[in-house]
């Protein structure tokens, strides 16, 4: 009922909105199953794998809001080309300072938890410094940073998570660019667990196209293992009537056509055939004009097309400092990449209007709604 209330009022609207969250109910019941296994101390490891733009993120970000404050949520995302042993993690270990210094009872775990392993965890992931501010003096010697000290010390401070009140999330996405320490450390702690009672669910997703049958994902045993499929007919015309209300019927099967079944695909040739004047809204519904539907736009395929025209139809200016950004990685200074591209931050108030870009936080760092859109940029 709320759905069609929504639909109604959006058809009076010449806009498109978010999608809400579709076809993915069963996944999601799975993914909060064994989160309450964890709530009860059975640590799990969850496998999520799909090609990309098939709501890998989207359905991470669906399990996160519902589990709200019950829980400790550490993120980390994997990125390409060369990098620190444990790249992966340091975002996740901002995350838990941060956490750690708004909570006495969770610094006080880590710290007594890790009491052994300060050093060499100090040695590998510097940042973790300023939680164990009486050792800052000491200094690291070579076999702090030995490959079996290091894993175990990290693996410590999974302990750490596990052990306080509330229960860990981590989550580890786009694992497909994961150093190979972060599968080693993984491989360590999954062996370790047996015998414990931790409240830690780690959660790594990764595009299933870019894992060889030799990669190290292929030596780990997930307690869950969930692959997103492509959208079906059924769902794709629900996202889009959650997004624009009643979507005349060539639309959608241009929609259907050019994202082959990608629901996020989905969205961009939906935001591109409205930015683009294919589809128009009167103020009482919306029409089609099949003669404005060019042949460049439906012979490249995956409605790459749709995403290139996007970017042109932002402002010059818009469009360098979303460059720089892309540069910068998914997750991106807003900051940063304004001092890189030599203009005002507050161009990228565009991105976020076009949906090419969203704040983490008011005040925090951006990121890109998916990689497909900064694969472009860079392009």
């Amino acid at each position: 009922m709320n759905l069609i209330n929504t639909s109604a009022q959006l058809a009076e609207k010449p806009v498109i909105n978010e999608p809400a969250f579709i076809a993915r109910e069963r996944e999601l019941n799975s993914l909060e199953q064994c989160l309450d296994e964890a709530r009860c101390g059975r640590a799990k490891l969850v496998f999520l794998q799909g090609l990309s733009g098939r709501g890998k993120s989207r359905l991470l970000r669906e399990l996160v809001q519902r589990a709200g404050e019950t829980i400790f949520t550490f993120e980390g995302r994997g990125t390409q080309g060369v990098q620190r042993p444990f790249q992966l993690l340091v975002g996740p270990i901002q995350e838990v300072i941060t956490a750690a210094r708004q909570d006495a009872m969770l610094a006080e775990t880590i710290a007594r938890t890790t009491s052994s392993a300060r050093s060499s965890l100090c040695a590998v992931l510097p940042e973790l410094g300023v939680l164990f501010e009486d050792d800052g003096d000491k200094e690291v010697s070579e076999q702090d940073f030995g490959e079996d000290r290091t894993l175990r010390a990290l693996g410590q401070f999974f302990d750490a998570l596990g052990l306080f009140a509330r229960p860990s999330l981590l989550i580890l996405d786009d694992c497909q660019w994961a150093d190979e320490m972060v599968f080693k450390l993984l491989n360590r702690w999954q062996r370790a667990r047996a015998d414990q009672q931790r409240k830690l669910m780690i959660i790594v997703a990764f595009r299933s196209d870019e894992i060889e049958a030799d990669h190290p994902l292929h030596k780990l045993k997930p307690d869950l293992q969930l692959t997103l499929g492509e959208f079906g007919e059924q769902a794709l015309r629900e996202m889009l009537r959650s997004m624009a209300g009643t979507v005349p019927e060539d639309a959608i099967q241009l929609v259907s056509r050019l994202s082959g079944g990608s629901p996020f695909m989905a969205t961009v040739v939906l935001h591109g055939l409205t930015e683009l004047g294919v589809m128009k809204h009167d103020g009482a519904a919306w029409s089609f004009r099949a003669d404005a539907v060019t042949e460049e736009m439906t012979v490249s395929g995956q409605g790459a097309e749709f995403l290139r025209r996007r970017l042109e139809l932002l402002q010059s200016s818009t469009v360098e400092i979303l460059k720089a950004a892309a540069v910068l990685g998914k997750e991106f200074s807003p900051k940063l990449a304004a001092i890189l591209a030599g203009y005002d931050e507050e161009l990228l108030e565009e991105g976020e209007r076009r949906h090419i870009i969203r704040r983490l936080s008011p005040s925090g760092n951006c990121i890109f709604v998916h990689d497909k859109l900064r694969e472009t940029l860079l392009a």
